[in-house]
């Protein structure tokens, strides 16, 4: 992953964005369906972790080469509204909004 390379995430649109900045560009738009709510990003590893709200998921994207390629999906606690990373272990914590817990993936 290149930092000058930012990614965010469309909630409309349902897509991971990667931008340049030097001029800001919009470079590649990689679809996730399922409703992405919350990012967290494992600068160890080069994975981008997506929390999916409408699937109660959290999927692992490796974005390390042109375009992310899927090599995580979990199911999560219900309506997965935060996700972080542990930068030493790699795991996951994921946090409910509904009361539902707080969900370590141990990748």
């Amino acid at each position: 992953f290149d930092a000058s390379r930012p990614l965010v995430f469309a909630h409309r649109g349902g897509a991971l964005l990667a931008f340049s900045l030097d001029p800001l560009l919009l470079r590649q738009g990689y679809p996730v369906p399922g409703g992405p709510f919350a990012m967290a990003y494992d600068s160890t590893r080069d994975v981008v972790w997506v929390t999916l709200t409408g699937s109660n998921e959290v999927v692992g994207y490796h974005v390390a080469g042109e375009e992310p390629q899927e090599r995580y999906r979990f199911p999560t606690v219900e309506q997965p509204n935060t996700v972080t990373v542990d930068p030493v272990s790699g795991r996951v914590i994921v946090a409910s909004a509904t009361g539902g817990g707080i969900q370590v993936v141990p990748t």
